[in-house]
């Protein structure tokens, strides 16, 4: 796979652009380099460097050093015009000083191996017709043990055919200079795609639900042949790090987890670039039931064997297993209703027995006429409310749905007695799923007994809707039971 840097367009050139074609054949006196001559140059509306990456691996060196140089000229020629170049050690120095840089000459083993392709300008043309190359081949990437090189390329003249309007053809002093960066690194595979993923346990009143489990994708940055086993291992070292990046306080696993846990590595197959299977973690559920801190992480390396047995820990590359730990009912990941949704019918039997947001008489309106025209409207315009119902007998309640334009979130709470509640979760962050009707339902892990439900609501006095009393009303409330 040729690993090439696309030449970008760099719009702050603009003027050095209008600069070159505002000349015409009565600017004798004008020049970008300040003659008369009529230069080639580098197209300067793309980038003036390259960067390409040498992988150095116990298998060998993968990569390529090539760069792709677009040249132009200032007047057209009646005739074509050679355009080549050459390396100019020269400025390296200039490079570093410039950029604040430190970057390495090629050795000269290499520097004598460059390779130039030279292309040209046809007659009445302005610009190359295809790149120059500039390329350094395979075989001398080994001797580049330095983390970065710089290779100043100049554009040269080859063979002139032709002139226009008496001035001479050169190449410019300023303008016919591109940069070749070169980066070394050991660093083949990498962790692919999310780096960090987060489990979650979930201690609800009925029981502990979640785990802790991962899948972390890998792929190289070159095939190579020879098939590569890919894993992860465990370094602590990261976590204050990755807690000072973030902002968190994430703590280690413990050792009765972590003895616990399976690694199972991955494949690179010969040829490929991506690792199939990928990289798993696991924890027996059991075991990771058992933490109660808020929040655990894991850091983990990525550790490759190559096809001669060598093994190597990619320094640069490392994911996040996240565990928090959380009191809630709200199940995430349900794949589908829990229980059956009560009818209309049964609605009909709920008495609201408390609100401080709106007259409850009006509770009913939520189980009569189409979907459309139900409302239950607010009589507030404070940010939060309440109200209370009594279901008429004890249900084991899995599931509930408030519908409407001003909630910001809501919390649920369920009693069997109208005196003590157990929360069932605050909406804030949990996610839904929908039935057939596109009512969106919070499904909890397990169905919770209760005959009187209080609902706290949060309401984003902000929203557009808040201003209209057709909006500002419950459009619907519905529970599940999993009796």
């Amino acid at each position: 796979m040729k690993i090439k840097n696309i030449l970008m367009v760099c719009g702050a050139l603009f003027f050095g652009t209008v600069a070159l074609t505002s000349c015409s054949d009565n600017d004798e006196g004008y020049d970008i380099d300040g003659d008369a001559n009529n230069l080639i140059y580098i197209d300067q509306t793309l980038s003036k460097t390259t960067t390409c990456t040498v992988y150095h691996t116990p298998v060998g060196e993968f990569g390529e050093v090539l760069a792709d140089i677009n040249a132009k000229i200032q007047y057209s020629t009646q005739d074509s015009v050679t355009v080549s170049a050459v390396v100019d050690t020269t400025l390296v120095s200039t490079y570093n000083s410039e950029n604040n840089t430190t970057y390495a000459s090629l050795p000269a083993s290499a520097l004598s191996a460059v390779q130039v392709k030279a292309s040209g300008i046809s007659a009445g043309a302005y610009s190359t017709n295809a790149p120059v190359e500039v390329s350094l081949p395979n075989e001398y990437c080994a001797s580049l043990t330095a983390p970065y090189y710089v290779v100043p390329v100049r554009l040269i003249m080859g063979n002139l055919g032709g002139s226009a309007s008496g001035r001479n053809i050169a190449s410019s002093k300023t303008m016919a200079i591109h940069y070749i960066i070169i980066q070394t690194t050991s660093d083949l595979a990498y962790f692919d795609g999310t780096t960090t993923q987060n489990c979650s346990i979930v201690r609800t009143p009925v029981g502990v639900f979640g785990g802790i489990s991962g899948n972390f994708n890998v792929s190289l940055h070159h095939a190579i042949e020879g098939d590569m086993k890919v894993t992860a291992v465990a370094d602590n070292s990261l976590i204050d790090k990755y807690n000072s990046e973030k902002g968190t306080s994430y703590i280690a696993l413990p050792a009765s987890v972590t003895s616990a846990m399976t690694i199972t590595p991955g494949t690179i197959t010969s040829g490929k670039t991506a690792a199939d299977p990928t990289i798993s973690v696991s924890v027996p559920n059991d075991v990771a039931k058992a933490l109660t801190e808020p929040g655990y992480i894991l850091p983990l390396r990525l550790q490759v064997t190559y096809s001669n047995g060598t093994t190597q820990t990619v320094e640069n590359s490392v994911a996040y297993l996240v565990v928090t730990t959380r009191e809630s009912l709200i199940n995430d990941d349900a794949e589908g209703l829990l229980g059956t949704a009560c009818s209309d019918e049964v609605g009909k039997t709920w008495k609201c027995i408390g609100t401080d947001a709106f007259n409850a008489s009006g509770f009913s309106g939520l189980f009569t006429g189409s979907s459309w025209s139900r409302k239950w409207a607010l009589t507030t315009d404070n940010s939060t409310g309440y109200f209370i119902v009594d279901l008429g007998a004890v249900h084991k309640i899995s599931a509930f749905n408030i519908s409407s334009y001003v909630l910001k979130n809501f919390t649920v709470s369920v009693s069997t007695d109208g005196s003590t509640y157990t929360e069932l979760g605050n909406t804030d962050g949990h996610s839904t799923i929908y039935d057939d009707n596109w009512n969106a339902w919070y499904v909890l892990y397990a169905g919770v007994p209760g005959r009187y439900v209080k609902v706290n609501l949060n309401f984003d006095t902000s929203s557009w809707a808040w201003s209209y009393s057709y909006y500002k009303t419950i459009r619907a409330f519905k529970l599940a039971f999993n009796d």
